[in-house]
């Protein structure tokens, strides 16, 4: 991880809730659903920095 931050628009944290949201929907274990988004956010910080 960066020494950096990644501050998300209103917008942008609802989607990221939505996907949260569908992932723990299909039933998917929570550890599954925690390592995807630290990947979106691994993802953004290679793009961004």
């Amino acid at each position: 991880m960066s020494d950096y931050n990644i501050v998300f628009s209103p917008r942008a944290h609802q989607r990221m809730m939505e996907i949260a949201d569908y992932l723990y929907q299909q039933n998917l274990p929570g550890s599954f659903v925690l390592k995807y988004l630290n990947s979106i956010e691994a993802w953004l910080e290679t793009l961004l920095c």
